[in-house]
């Protein structure tokens, strides 16, 4: 089957003059700009999809071990054995990744909600694309990433939110959402010393945009 085209017509770099200002220099002048390590900076439109520096291995991997630690923060509400192990008040080495006391009272008012109404959150973490990555210092970054998810919400009776395991009946869910996107803002402090695979803290989290409301499962 021969190819088929999936687009006609011109394609304009970011220097084309439909984007740019009549003060563009000609091509000698912009390449030597180039040469010179002086490019001015992506314009406005492209951050939708175009990220200037993707952020380093080692700070993808303290983001996902910080992702995964967040949802399962949600999950085990009263500690990993339910209610033979009240988890209380959540550590700090509890995410694995390290993280400044802000992140961890924001993850402790999360989990004693859900504790008040008698819930847990199931996540699935499906992607992470970077929107942006800003090197505010050597040991310090900022991130703005955009995140896809997959929840359901469990209600139960009783102290013990896994007694349906205990009863091998099915998780008692009462809601779903997604998948759906949220962009969150983090930043990130480098550790003086490694704490184990890591070498980043987790300073803070934002979210940007708010997560879509529970639907009937």
């Amino acid at each position: 089957m021969p190819a088929q085209p999936v687009a006609r017509g011109r394609a304009e770099t970011p220097r084309s003059p439909a984007w740019w200002p009549s003060s563009v220099p000609p091509d000698e002048a912009w390449r030597a700009q180039l040469a010179a390590g002086q490019a001015p900076a992506q314009p406005a439109f492209t951050s939708g999809f175009s990220v200037p520096q993707a952020a380093p291995l080692d700070i993808q991997g303290a983001l996902y071990g910080f992702q995964l630690g967040w949802r399962s923060v949600l999950y085990y509400t009263v500690g990993s054995a339910g209610v033979e192990h009240e988890c209380g008040t959540i550590a700090p080495g509890y995410f694995g990744v390290p993280v400044s006391d802000q992140v961890r009272q924001q993850a402790q008012a999360a989990v004693d909600a859900l504790r008040d109404q008698r819930q847990y959150e199931g996540r699935q973490w499906i992607s992470t694309d970077y929107v942006s990555v800003e090197h505010v210092s050597p040991d310090l970054i900022n991130l703005t990433v955009r995140e896809t998810w997959s929840d359901y919400l469990v209600s139960y009776a009783g102290n013990d939110p896994f007694d349906w395991a205990l009863q091998y009946v099915p998780e008692p869910i009462a809601a779903h959402r997604g998948p759906y996107t949220i962009d969150v803002a983090y930043v990130l402090e480098r550790l003086a010393e490694p704490a184990g695979a890591y070498h980043w803290r987790v300073v803070s989290m934002t979210e940007l945009t708010p997560r879509p409301a529970w639907a009937p499962p």
